[in-house]
């Protein structure tokens, strides 16, 4: 995915783009996966790929091209009750598990604490605290 695939016009900015593009980067986090356990495995090797480079800085710019209004799943509304718009849901927990999606030969007991595997455990912790903040409220699920 290039960077070009970002910038769309706001009035073409909603949900369901954003959703599309989410699956995008997914998908093509999960076709390097399956290209990159083909062959021979060392660390450095794998940080210094160029394609991961490119999908970190595409998720990136990704995560930086949403707009503050379209960036949490779960509203407040007037009367109190809580919205979850499951296509923005979809939205977040796609991005994360793209990031958890490349960085799982970076989660090792030798390598848990370097700035690459930090990534994935914070992606890991926002999943995991989105799934909490949506427990502890009454919501309900709508299409927007």
């Amino acid at each position: 995915m290039s960077s070009g695939l970002m910038a769309d016009p706001p009035q073409h900015m909603g949900p369901f783009p954003l959703m599309v593009k989410a699956l995008k980067l997914f998908t093509d986090t999960n076709t390097f996966m399956r290209r990159y356990s083909r062959g021979e495995h060392t660390y450095v090797r794998y940080l210094t790929d160029p394609t991961l480079r490119q999908l970190l800085s595409d998720i990136n710019a990704f995560r930086a091209s949403l707009p503050p209004h379209l960036r949490r799943a779960i509203r407040t509304l007037d009367n109190g009750a809580h919205t979850v718009d499951p296509e923005l849901f979809l939205v977040i927990g796609f991005t994360h598990a793209s990031v958890i999606n490349l960085g799982e030969p970076l989660i090792t007991h030798q390598t848990w604490s370097n700035d690459a595997a930090k990534m994935v455990l914070s992606a890991i912790r926002a999943i995991l605290s989105f799934l909490y903040e949506l427990n502890a409220t009454t919501y309900d699920s709508e299409l927007q």
